[in-house]
Parts: structure tokens; C-alpha cells; sequence
């Protein structure tokens, strides 16, 4: 049988030729990005970073490949073709690293038509795990029922080409540092989004709101997410809260989608900075991840998602707990350090905004502690859109609470009994100003129930139930500051998915799973210590 490996003591050391060109494949990665989202290069280009990625596959082990594809996923881009119009180079790019430890590690002499090689494997999954698999055959027996198949099966072959990158990470890891590496790549990569956020901020302190809006909705959107949301962003989109009685304010939200999406990959970087913080002894390197944990701050509240502010309330519960049983000192002191310059951020909006607003041209950049007063206000706009959506997605819910809709196939909550989904689909709602494709429930949980029935929505809450849980009993038993800092940035997430459904954006999703992959190898490694 198949012996398991999970952070082997002997460790592997790699040469400096191949992190150079784990490096440079990145830079190359970000130098296409780059030329195409701006129109310096055609949209063809875009194959290219497939062709860099199949490069790893082949001149890298597979461990410094997955390390490229983290480092990589700012960058990649939508693949021009007429059948898929989304789909992004990070899914072809998971499939090479896939094949390719498929060949290296010689996976097929393996015995894989043996039971006892499936059952290693089964016990390489976290304690999590047995849940999302339960949720899987759950959503897939869905599909044979619902009125779009096609467009279910889409949504399930995304989710498990998401959900590729955590177990390559699971069975490739096999020492700490490959782990560490992980960590570095994943801060290196969601810092980078950070990064082109600050850009993205700063250009429009040099162009009118119409012609940033227009640019950044018909060039770099329609890059990086194709031309159906490319036209769709440019009458309608959340990059721009609206105050009662003044102008739109702007949001940071770089090169995703929506604002939301960036304030949750701003969330999930924060705890590989914390940890790699508390890990190092040098002043240079704590200063940067200082620093980087101070603009990512900065950034949350710039992105004007309250849905995150309001989040924050969970992981705060869990610090005044944890500080009046006096469990981790150490990481509640970093932790709280970041949680008070956020709230001086917020308490200082009306200063910061009255300095961004000396440099803008043609629009207001709001107040934050309006901004965030707002959340109480069932009148404001986006609220009243909210709830009305909720009112609808539970009355069908209602009506179809064994199977819902089916995966995928949110959008026929809207309009039951519809047959034509492209009509479905590119339809304008107008209570909600967007096509009926882009339209969710505003709510994580409720997606989940709309979608695959209340037995779905309770695998998928035993799923996060499961990771929480596991993660609070490692605080209590183990000395990995890890998971201080993941059970913070999850329970966060936990209480902000319950006003968006962002999780699943496909940047938001491998971000989450490669900090819930090195959870799940930690523990792996805590448990063999034992």
C-alpha cells in the first residue's frame, strides 16, 4: 500500500534555478496580463499564459508548479473562444499541474484499481472533507432534475476544478517548508490583487467617473471575464456606492469583478501575513508584512462592502472571548492591532475622504461612517434590493424545498416555470438593474438552499460547521499560530456570507481553498506529532 506522507523530515531543498523561474514565469504571467487587459496586445495573447503554464508542468516538479499557478492567479485571463466566453486560463492551468503529478510522481503504477490506494487517499482528506463530498452527490443529483442541465453541470465542473487546487496542494506538500513556500506564494499572489487595487484607485484621480467606468468595464473587464459581463458592467455594476443626496462614491475593487470579491480576497490574505509576521525574526520582513497587513486593512474599507464590515462583528465575539479565557496572547495582540487601525480608519473617514477628494476630478468619494450607517438603513438602495430579492428567493424556496432550483440554476427563482434559460439569463430584471445570469440571492446560505434543496444547505453548513470547529479544537490543543489566524479570517467569512454569496467568484473561492488546504496539512502534521 501506498505509504502516506504528509510533512516528511527530510526536506527538499530547491535550487536557485528553479525558484528564478518560478519567479519569472509569474512576472511573464503579470507582463501578459498586463498587455492584453489594456489593449497593448490582441485577446489571442491570452493563450500564451497557457503556454507558460504547460511550461511548468514540464520543466517543474509538481510542487514548484502549483507554486507558479498560486503565484498566478491575478493574472490569468479569459481564453477568447466563441462556446466559452468566461473561462479563465487558471482552470486549464489546474488540470496541467494535475496531469503532470499524475506522470512525475508516476501515480498510475500505483495500484489504482485497488481499494486500498483509494482509502489512502480518502485519508489524506481533512475531517471537513466527507462533508463537501456529501454536498457534491447531493448537488449533482440535482442536475437530473432540474430544467437547465447544462448549465448545472457547468457550475459543478467549476466548482471541482476549484476545488483541484486544494487536493493537489493535500498530496503534494511533504515537508513544512513546501508549506511555508505555500504560504508565501499565497500572499505574494492576493497581495498583488491588493496591489493593482491601489492602481485601479489612483487612475480614476485622473479621469472623470463615465470615462474610468467605461474604460475599465469594456477593456480590462472583458479581458479578464469575457464580453457577457463585459456589456453588463457597463450599465450596471457595484463599483460605486450611491449616497442620498451625493454624487456616487468610489470603491476599490481592481481587477475583480465587483467590490465585494475584493474585500474577501483582502480578508483571506490577512492570515498568511499574521502568521508569516509572527514566524520571522527579521525587522525587514516584518516591516513589509506590516505594511502589507496595513494597506490590505486600508483596502477592506475602501472597498465600501459593508457586507465585510459587518462581518467583522463574529471574529471580534471570538477576541473578547478568547481574551477573557486568555487563550493565544500572541496572536490576539497582532490580530487586535490590525481590528483597532481598521476602526480608526473607519472613525477617520471624513479627514482621509476630504484628502482623496482634493485629488478627484468629476465625483465624490463619500463618507465611510456614512457608508457604514447605511448598513441600519432599510431605505437605502441597496438594502431595499436586498431584501426584496430574499423575499423572493424564499418564497420559492418554500415551494421547493426538497431539490430548489437545481445547481446552477438560481435564475429560474426569479421566474418559475420558464423553459428558455438565454432569455432567462440576458434578460435586464429591472427591480435589480442586471441580467437574470448575475443575479443571486445575496446570501450565501440561501444560494446554497435555492439550489440544491435544505439537504444541500445541511451538508454544506455541516461543512463549515466542521471547519470551524476544527479549527477552534486546534486552537485549544495545538501550538501552530495558524490556526489562530485562519479560524479568525473563516468565522469572518462565516458571518459575511450571510449578505453576499461572493465566496464562490472563482479568485475568492482558490484563494479560500488554499488557505483551508494548508489548514488541512497542518493538521495532518499535528496529528502524526501526537
Amino acid at each position: 500500500m501506498m505509504e502516506m506522507e504528509f510533512l516528511n523530515i527530510e526536506k527538499k531543498e530547491k535550487t536557485f534555478s528553479k525558484t528564478f523561474f518560478v519567479v519569472l514565469i509569474g512576472i511573464l504571467q503579470g507582463f501578459l496580463a498586463v498587455c492584453v487587459s489594456t489593449g497593448m496586445l490582441p485577446g489571442y495573447f491570452a493563450w500564451l499564459q497557457i503556454l507558460l503554464a504547460l511550461t511548468t508542468v514540464i520543466f517543474l516538479d509538481p510542487y514548484d508548479a502549483l507554486l507558479s499557478l498560486i503565484i498566478s492567479i491575478p493574472f490569468y485571463l479569459a481564453l477568447p473562444n466563441p462556446k466559452f466566453d468566461s473561462l479563465s486560463g487558471w482552470r486549464i492551468a489546474v488540470i496541467f499541474v494535475f496531469l503532470g503529478w499524475f506522470v512525475k510522481d508516476r501515480i498510475w503504477k500505483k495500484h489504482l484499481f485497488k481499494a486500498e490506494f483509494w482509502k489512502d487517499v480518502y485519508k489524506r482528506l481533512a475531517v471537513w472533507d466527507k462533508y463537501i463530498l456529501f454536498f457534491a452527490v447531493i448537488a449533482a443529483v440535482s442536475i437530473l432534475f432540474e430544467p437547465f442541465r447544462i448549465v448545472g453541470l457547468k457550475k459543478f465542473l467549476f466548482l471541482a476544478n476549484a476545488y483541484l487546487i486544494y487536493l493537489l496542494m493535500l498530496v503534494i506538500a511533504k515537508n513544512k517548508e513546501q508549506v511555508i513556500g505555500y504560504i508565501k506564494a499565497f500572499c505574494f499572489s492576493a497581495m498583488a490583487i491588493i496591489a493593482l487595487g491601489y492602481i485601479q484607485f489612483i487612475a480614476t484621480f485622473f479621469s472623470s467617473t463615465y470615462h474610468f467606468w467605461q474604460y475599465w468595464a469594456t477593456v480590462i473587464s472583458r479581458s479578464y471575464y469575457g464580453s457577457v459581463l463585459s456589456d453588463s458592467l457597463v450599465y450596471s455594476n457595484s463599483w460605486f456606492s450611491f449616497n442620498t443626496g451625493g454624487a456616487p462614491s468610489l470603491r476599490m475593487f481592481s481587477i475583480l469583478p465587483d467590490s465585494h470579491a475584493f474585500a474577501l480576497v483582502g480578508v483571506l490574505v490577512l492570515a498568511p501575513l499574521f502568521y508569516l509576521l509572527q514566524q520571522t525574526q527579521s525587522k525587514s520582513q516584518r516591516k513589509i508584512y506590516w505594511a502589507s497587513i496595513i494597506f490590505t486593512v486600508i483596502s477592506i474599507g475602501l472597498s465600501g462592502t459593508r457586507g465585510a464590515w459587518a462581518g467583522l462583528v463574529v471574529p471580534a465575539i471570538f477576541w473578547l472571548y478568547m481574551r477573557y479565557k486568555n487563550i493565544s496572547k500572541k496572536e490576539l495582540y497582532i490580530f487586535s492591532s490590525a481590528f483597532i487601525f481598521f476602526i480608526l480608519f473607519v472613525v477617520c473617514s471624513p479627514f482621509v475622504q476630504k484628502i482623496f477628494s482634493d485629488f478627484e476630478k468629476g465625483h465624490n468619494s463619500g463618507n465611510f461612517l456614512t457608508r457604514a450607517e447605511s448598513i441600519y438603513d432599510l431605505q437605502e438602495s441597496s438594502n431595499k434590493g436586498r431584501i426584496l430579492i430574499w423575499e423572493h428567493t424564499l418564497a420559492y424556496d418554500l415551494k421547493h424545498p426538497v431539490l430548489g432550483s437545481g445547481l446552477g440554476n438560481f435564475v429560474i427563482t426569479l421566474n418559475p416555470g420558464s423553459k428558455d434559460y438565454n432569455s432567462l439569463a440576458n434578460a435586464n430584471e429591472k427591480e435589480f438593474n442586471l441580467p437574470g445570469r448575475y443575479i443571486t440571492a445575496h446570501d450565501l446560505y440561501l444560494d446554497v438552499l435555492s439550489e440544491t434543496g435544505i439537504f444541500g444547505l445541511l451538508a454544506f453548513l455541516l461543512y463549515f460547521w466542521k471547519i470551524c470547529k476544527t479549527h477552534w479544537q486546534a486552537i485549544r490543543t495545538k501550538t501552530n499560530p495558524w490556526f489562530v489566524y485562519e479560524f479568525f479570517i473563516l468565522v469572518w467569512i462565516v458571518g459575511y456570507s450571510l449578505f453576499d454569496g461572493t465566496l464562490i467568484n472563482d479568485r475568492v473561492l482558490l484563494y479560500f481553498l488554499v488557505g483551508l488546504a494548508i489548514s488541512a496539512i497542518f493538521l495532518k502534521d499535528e496529528l502524526n506529532k501526537a
